[in-house]
This record gives C-alpha cells, sequence and structure tokens, in this order.
C-alpha cells in the first residue's frame, strides 16, 4: 500500500516532497542536486562505493545502497516510507540538531497533508517512537511543539516535475 500520492516512498528535504517512482538510493543517483549533492560529489561517492560514477541505479539489497542512504541522510535528507498502511520518518542522528530540526520540520511540513494520523519516527542510530493523535503514546503535536518552524508545503513528482 502506497502513501497520500500512492507511491511507497518520498525524500524530504528543506521544505519540499520529493515522491519517489523507484527506490531511495535511485532517486539520489538520478537527483543528486535535489538532496543537496553536487553531480561531482555524487560522481566520487559512487566511486567510492564500487558503482560507475555516472551510475543511475544500485541494487536494493547491497551494501553500497545502505552506504548512499546513510550519506544522504547525513546531510539532513529525511527519508519517509509508506507500507502496510504506516508511515516512517526517517532522519540520520536525532542528537543531531541539524537532522533532528529536520525530521520535526518534515513531520510538520507532511502533517495533515501526506501523513496520516499514526506514524514512526527513528533515525539510522537505533531510536524511533511511534507518534498519533488518537490519545496514547506520544502526541504528534507533542514532538513538534518546540519547533518554531513554520509549515510550508512544496510536494513533487519526479516523474512529472523534475
Amino acid at each position: 500500500m502506497g502513501g497520500f500520492y500512492g507511491t511507497t516512498g518520498m525524500w524530504y528535504k528543506n521544505g519540499t516532497f520529493y515522491e519517489l517512482d523507484d527506490t531511495h538510493v535511485n532517486f539520489f543517483l538520478q537527483h543528486p542536486e535535489l538532496l543537496g549533492f553536487s553531480q561531482e560529489e555524487k560522481e566520487q561517492m559512487c566511486i567510492a562505493n564500487n558503482l560507475p560514477a555516472d551510475a543511475t541505479s544500485c541494487d536494493e539489497q547491497s551494501q553500497e545502497r545502505v552506504d548512499i542512504v546513510l550519506e544522504v541522510l547525513k546531510r539532513g535528507a529525511i527519508r519517509i516510507r509508506f507500507y502496510g498502511g504506516k508511515t516512517s520518518v526517517q532522519c540520520y542522528d536525532r542528537n543531531n540538531k541539524h537532522c533532528y530540526e529536520q525530521l520535526k520540520n518534515c513531520v510538520i511540513d507532511g502533517y495533515g497533508k501526506c501523513f496520516g494520523n499514526i506514524l514512526t519516527v527513528m533515525d539510522t542510530k537505533g531510536w524511533g517512537e511511534m507518534l498519533n493523535d488518537m490519545g496514547w503514546g506520544m502526541q504528534i503535536k507533542d514532538f513538534i511543539s518546540s519547533s518554531k518552524h513554520k509549515p510550508r508545503w512544496h510536494w513533487i513528482n519526479s516523474s512529472r516535475n523534475i
């Protein structure tokens, strides 16, 4: 089951949601500049991960995919996945102020738009919380309450808008 727009995932970076036509890593390889990388940085990352400099895809079951996705998350991009009617929103490290703020901003921008009332926020270090607005557990509004970010919504379907 896909998300709000029928996709299985999105990237979020600086107020913009990028809908995936394929996988998170393949989106990055095809559009590195949207996630904060120059073409040269993307080529260097590919070479360092034993991929051709001009790679546009990567095996989903590979260590190279894991390493590339981690590098994108380190730069503050947020990975969003939709599966089984659930949404997960992931940053690199919640103890990194920039990453954690981006995570909160993503939740603020997606809440009530592409996210439902129950979502899981997490980082790559093992932390995770289920958020909801149904009266149990940590509420979404509590999670975002300390942020000064004002909601802004930009959504790009990669097959039609890039």
